[in-house]
């Protein structure tokens, strides 16, 4: 319960209504990637690769580095999206597949 709350808190916190739901659910991976990892050095990598690469998309998609507006809506392709959410899944299946076998092998 405490991993949903704080993802709510973390979402609101961001002060943005129409992107709630995109940051609660982020915010709750966040919150599973502590329990299941213990560290908050991967929950502080985990936010920056969030953040890095949504600017990265942002100036590739612009064209124009000179008129970057990241708060302009951004519409990608629905394959980009698949292929991004695919990797991402894909990167925290190894993970937590090495947090769980470093954790199991300390105990």
């Amino acid at each position: 319960m405490a991993v949903w709350v704080t993802a709510a808190l973390f979402s609101l916190a961001h002060g943005e209504v129409f992107a709630f739901l995109p940051r609660f659910l982020l915010g709750a991976l966040l919150g599973y990637l502590y329990v299941y990892g213990r560290s908050l050095l991967v929950n502080v990598l985990a936010h920056f690769a969030n953040n890095a690469i949504v600017v990265v998309i942002y100036a590739l998609m612009s064209g124009d580095s000179t008129s970057f507006d990241p708060s302009a809506p951004l519409a990608l392709s629905p394959l980009l999206t698949i292929a991004c959410t695919l990797a991402a899944v894909a990167l925290l299946v190894v993970v937590f597949g090495k947090t769980r076998n470093a954790s199991s092998s300390n105990k």
